[in-house]
């Protein structure tokens, strides 16, 4: 019988997967999010806000986002630092400042929201907070998950900034990863709007539902294109350290 580990079952999709030229790569992820979007908002005129809900198609096309966005991630690691990608948790806490390590840390981030976007680990960390702190509901803490989705956009800005000696080289992905920041902004912005709706009625008065399930619909499209605007930025990298290892190896 023969044994395989989960890297090898991997490694054919990954050389595949680095074949793959940018272009085809960026006009793919482009169109095919775009087609599924507009898709969803023309099927939502019929059902307003049945595709974007939890568990729903949506919620499993932004966990596989996610997920490859990690598994992307990952790949570069290896091709920047092979030996490291080889060892244990502890080695890599061991050897954590290095730049490189960008890469594994974003790996394991994004394979953890993909989790996240399919258990809703935030919602809970929310009910968690209120019962350990015995904190009484109110339209201003039910908000408190769209302030730790917040958290953990400003955790990937900062650790992106602290190992900015290796982000910087990979210039071709430093648009892609400014929109992703963007669009992550602005879709937890709606998010903490559309939490409830108290928010759209005080601003426009009156009969405001269609604008609520449209504010809605704005923040689910900026999630999906966050992450394909996140997943460009990785995969951009990956060639371009698929560069770097013809020519010099980093250090460990």
């Amino acid at each position: 019988m023969v044994s395989l580990s989960f890297n090898q079952i991997l490694t054919g999709p990954a050389q595949a997967y680095s074949q793959l030229s940018a272009k085809r790569v960026f006009w793919s992820v482009i169109g095919f999010d775009l087609i599924v979007v507009l898709l969803t908002v023309y099927l939502e005129m019929t059902t307003p806000l049945q595709f974007f809900k939890e568990g729903y198609p949506m919620t499993w096309l932004s966990a596989f986002h996610l997920g490859l966005c990690g598994w992307t991630s990952w790949l570069a690691f290896k091709v920047r630092l092979p030996e490291a990608a080889k060892q244990n948790w502890k080695y890599w806490l061991k050897n954590r400042s290095n730049p490189s390590y960008i890469w594994l840390i974003m790996a394991i981030g994004f394979l953890f929201l993909a989790v996240d976007e399919l258990v809703m680990l935030h919602e809970l960390m929310d009910l968690v907070i209120h019962w350990v702190f015995q904190i009484q509901e109110s339209p201003l803490t039910d908000r408190l998950d769209d302030f730790i989705v917040l958290g953990y956009g400003a955790v990937a800005v900062a650790t992106l900034f602290m190992y900015w000696a290796e982000v910087k080289q990979y210039r071709i992905a430093l648009p892609f990863l400014i929109m992703a920041m963007t669009c992550v902004f602005l879709m937890v912005l709606f998010d903490a709007i559309t939490n409830q709706n108290d928010i759209v009625p005080l601003i426009f008065g009156g009969d405001s539902d269609k604008i609520y399930n449209n504010f809605k619909l704005f923040e689910e499209g900026l999630k999906i294109w966050a992450e394909g605007f996140f997943l460009l930025a990785f995969f951009f990298s990956y060639k371009k350290a698929l560069t770097f290892s013809k020519t010099t190896e980093p250090t460990e």
